[in-house]
């Protein structure tokens, strides 16, 4: 072989080889960078519904890498491996440039070792190589080359790294994490809006739900996403997800969904972002009061019971209606467990101003308080001008299913409720609420009894004797009664003559040995003697236990006039009874009967005021007797 044409058709050689390396890598990136932004594209959309399943995104990195394997293969590999032979090269030029006249084939095909020369001069070989090399010295063999393949290399390289440059510098950080997730990160992909669930798993069963969203980024109150809920066994339904609030986090998005009791999952879609994690709904009922019970531990001066405690009354339907003092024993009971219990008492909202202004006392609209109590249970028709005063725990059994509690009662409780929670922390709805009414400790209620003979034989005893005068130095016969709605103290007698300062008697009560059945008609006892004098003494309730053992009683006594020294005929006597309750004030009101007026009068004067009594007592039966007469069917 000649040695300008080795030269020649081995430069052709490298040129060629350099030509399809070159155009072999452009069009391998120009596909595999084409293919990356194809799957990154489809990761990124499928992303913005659901995640992406594994499996595709294993599928698109061996597809990926396949076909860069197998380009790499057909258009490197396989071209270098392969080569161009002499002859190869000769007919390529010849076929580009007609003027050589198959010269210079034959030049390469006859000079190639072990060659067919036979038959052929050699003259002639030469004559032909001759030729050959003449034509080929002054040629350049390269020019023939397609040079077009350098401007179409560069035409597929720039956009194959012109356009992953842009996407990177617009959005690098959604660029790089796609790049990741190419290659098998799990992280997700940046967006503008990012949602997050915030929902309770747990929800009371047979309410509507509402379902929160916490959204951060790039979100506008203008924005509507929607929430897929799939209940069990049922078809997946939508609903909107609309702006609710602001909060230092973000803004809350919440959708409400209609009561029920079916389990469900959800997701949801704002703009671009998407919970990447499927939220879960159970619902399990809420905690209820199947009893509530409520009664009042008594003030300690009121008295004990036999066992040394206080009094405790019950109070129906656990409305309370205290002294002050008084202090509250509240039990509940519930069907099951419970984690939480507290008693909440409740106070007027500016009661003053409420008095001034003559608020009702039922329901009221108060926006901002219906607000403020809305997540604590209250309803329109239930809230009415309270708010929290004070919140007291209740003990809950060891089974969970009761709890108890003392509470003490200030004057400002207007009302109080029992909120009861389970181990999901859901509480019991609606909340009911008692009342409390307090009312003062009364002062004793004393009752002069109307005026009878001191003996049967001195006259009748159902002769009116309002007004009797008094014999000088005779006894006045004294009965009444007394009642308390705690606990009576003592009774105190006082008088005074003409106009004079009042005197005292302090009565003495009498011992419980002395007390039997108490006569509400004399005030004294059944068992005594009409000359029985028991001053004062109490009626003993017939269970010491549970019912107060002061709250009534009364006396029988005769004040003797004569231990009176300056008393003489025509003076005026005047009396009454005070009574004193158990209260601690020392400057409490007492209790107070009618002033009686007695004149003092000889004894010849006090038998005609008794004739003259029974004579008009005469007169008045037989106009009665005569009337029945009239009205007596004939």
């Amino acid at each position: 072989m000649p040695e300008i044409l080795l030269q020649k058709l081995g430069s052709l050689a490298q040129h060629e080889r350099r030509l399809r390396l070159v155009w072999g890598i452009a069009r391998i990136v120009a596909i595999t960078v084409s293919l990356f932004l194809i799957f990154t594209g489809i990761d990124w959309l499928i992303d913005l519904w659901r995640d992406t399943p594994g499996w595709l995104r294993w599928g698109m990195r061996f597809t990926v890498a396949g076909t860069m394997g197998w380009l790499t293969w057909q258009w490197l590999i396989k071209p270098w491996n392969q080569g161009l032979s002499g002859n190869e090269l000769a007919l390529w030029v010849e076929s580009q440039d007609a003027c050589y006249g198959h010269n210079l084939v034959t030049a390469v095909q006859l000079n190639a070792p072990g060659a067919n020369q036979s038959g052929m001069s050699k003259e002639l070989i030469a004559k032909v190589t001759q030729n050959a090399e003449t034509m080929a010295e002054h040629a350049d063999f390269t020019e023939l080359l397609d040079q077009r393949r350098w401007r179409w290399s560069w035409t597929l390289q720039l956009p194959a790294l012109l356009i992953p440059l842009v996407l990177w510098l617009k959005w690098p950080d959604t660029t790089a994490i796609l790049w990741q997730r190419f290659m098998g990160s799990a992280q997700p992909i940046p967006r503008s809006v990012h949602l997050l669930n915030i929902t309770p798993t747990l929800q009371p069963s047979g309410e509507p739900a509402t379902l929160t969203y916490l959204v951060t980024g790039n979100w506008s109150q203008e924005m509507t996403g929607a929430v897929e809920i799939r209940p069990e066994g049922q078809a997946k339904e939508t609903y909107p997800l609309r702006f609710h609030t602001v909060t230092n986090e973000g803004a809350l998005f919440t959708t409400s969904l209609p009561a029920s009791s079916t389990s469900f999952t959800h997701d949801a879609w704002l703009y671009d972002g998407r919970s990447h994690e499927s939220g879960e709904i159970n619902f399990v009922p809420r905690p209820v009061l199947t009893s509530w019970e409520a009664s009042l531990l008594l003030p300690r001066y009121v008295g004990l019971r036999p066992d040394g405690s206080p009094y405790e009354l019950p109070q129906p339907k656990g409305d309370l209606k205290p002294v002050p003092g008084s202090v509250a024993r509240i039990q509940v009971s519930t069907p099951t467990p419970i984690a939480e219990a507290y008693a909440e008492l409740l106070a007027p909202l500016l009661p003053e101003l409420g008095a001034q202004l003559a608020l009702p006392v039922g329901p009221v609209a108060v926006p901002f308080l219906l607000h403020a109590e809305q997540s604590l249970g209250w309803t329109p028709s239930a809230a009415g001008p309270l708010l929290p005063l004070a919140r007291i725990p209740l003990s809950i059994a060891s089974d969970g299913l009761s709890a108890s509690a003392q509470v003490a009662l200030p004057s400002q409780a207007a009302a109080y409720r029992i909120v009861v929670s389970d181990q999901h922390g859901l509480t019991n709805r609606p909340i009911p609420r008692r009342s409390i009414s307090f009312h003062p400790d009364e002062v004793p209620v004393i009752t002069l009894l109307p005026e009878r003979f001191s003996q049967p034989s001195e006259g009748a005893e159902e002769l009116d004797l309002d007004g009797m005068p008094v014999p000088l130095g005779r006894s006045i016969r004294i009965s009444y009664l007394v009642r308390d709605d705690l606990a009576i103290d003592s009774v105190v007698f006082r008088y005074r003559i003409n106009e004079g300062p009042w005197e005292q008697l302090p009565l003495t009560e009498a011992k419980a040995g002395q007390q039997g059945t108490f006569d509400f008609k004399t005030g004294a006892i059944t068992s005594s003697q009409p000359k029985d004098q028991i001053a004062f003494h109490t009626v003993q309730p017939a269970d010491p236990e549970r019912e107060l053992g002061r709250v009534q009683g009364g006396g029988r006594f005769d004040f003797q006039t004569r231990s009176i020294p300056q008393l003489k005929l025509g003076d005026t006597l005047e009396y009454y009874l005070e009574a004193r309750d158990r209260h601690a004030d020392p400057d409490r009101n007492l209790g107070r009967s009618v002033v009686r007026r007695k004149s003092i009068v000889s004894e010849s004067q006090f038998i005609d005021w008794v004739v003259n009594v029974v004579q008009q007592e005469n007169r008045l039966r037989q106009v009665e007797k005569q009337q029945r007469k009239v009205f007596e069917p004939r």
